[in-house]
């Protein structure tokens, strides 16, 4: 059986409408934010990169607003996942 990452866990249950065995998979908050930095991050440097090589203004300007937005959201994901990690 494979490893799952920290922060996921993976139940068996039997569903109640069709009597069969399913799986219940749960994250927890870490692990989401956890994530949603990585791929943030990720995105940040695509956006970093593609922008010097935009020729339109009004492309440079909706890439330039999405980046900002991407890297205020990623201070706050940080901040968030600060916050839980704190409280353990």
């Amino acid at each position: 059986m494979a490893v799952l990452p920290e922060g996921m866990t993976i139940e068996l249950a039997i569903n109640k409408k069709t009597k069969e065995l399913c799986w219940h998979i749960s994250c927890s908050e870490e692990y989401i934010k956890r994530t949603m930095v990585s791929i943030l991050e990720d995105r940040i440097e695509r956006a970093e990169i593609a922008l010097p090589l935009c020729k339109h203004t009004k492309r440079q300007y909706r890439l330039t607003k999405l980046l900002n937005a991407m890297k205020h959201l990623k201070q706050q994901c940080i901040s968030e996942l600060n916050v839980l990690e704190g409280n353990k």
